[in-house]
């Protein structure tokens, strides 16, 4: 049994990247059980067959690492893993979707939605915001949006967008913005978005 203790957060980024490889390449070598301790989700995500997420010394979830990803079971979890973190839009359950705050209707994708007038918290990764195409695919839903702000990442770019009433990030391709104040249209894949209870935070 190997014990990690956030080994690799005094070194510098590209180190660590590094060394998450070596390790990873260590773990199927040696073909041992290593229990790794980290406060950084991407090392998480990217050396654990299995994560158990802790919260105050308590287990919040256990599970693979996507399906913590995909399916987390509080706003804790869904916030934690994931970058840019997760989107949360207040929202009440209506009876074929979700109302945002500010009256705009989304679909929940054919899926079983909660009690109507039931308030919800929408969550929607930025992933899988996109700009809209020519049409609009299924289980997708169009929006009218401003852009508030760009950051660069390279191949990729975060734009933060007002989306019934809250700021939400979304990650596009370099070239779909270059500027704030650009209006466009954008395309949510509400068959990835999670619906939480506002109880479980």
């Amino acid at each position: 049994l190997f014990l990690f203790d956030e080994p690799l957060s005094n070194l510098d980024a590209q180190l660590r990247d590094d060394m998450r490889v070596e390790i990873k390449r260590l773990h199927k070598e040696l073909k041992r059980t290593m229990i790794y301790v980290t406060h950084d989700q991407i090392e998480a995500m990217t050396l654990a067959d299995r994560i158990v997420l802790l919260r105050e010394g308590e287990i919040e979830q256990q599970g693979s690492p996507l399906d913590l990803f995909e399916r987390p079971a509080t706003r804790f979890v869904a916030g934690f893993l994931g970058s840019p973190k997760m989107n949360f839009l207040p929202a009440t359950a209506s009876k074929d979707g979700v109302t945002l705050s500010d009256g705009t209707e989304l679909p929940l994708a054919g899926r079983v939605a909660p009690k109507a007038g039931q308030a919800v918290i929408l969550g929607i990764r930025a992933q899988h915001i996109g700009l809209a195409g020519k049409s609009v695919a299924k289980g997708h839903a169009r929006l009218p949006a401003v852009v508030e702000l760009v950051q660069p990442t390279g191949s990729r770019v975060h734009v933060n967008l007002p989306i019934g009433g809250t700021s939400i990030v979304a990650e596009l391709d370099a070239h779909d913005v270059s500027r704030p104040g650009e209006k466009m249209n954008i395309d949510i894949d509400m068959t990835r978005a999670i619906l939480i209870d506002p109880q479980t935070d």
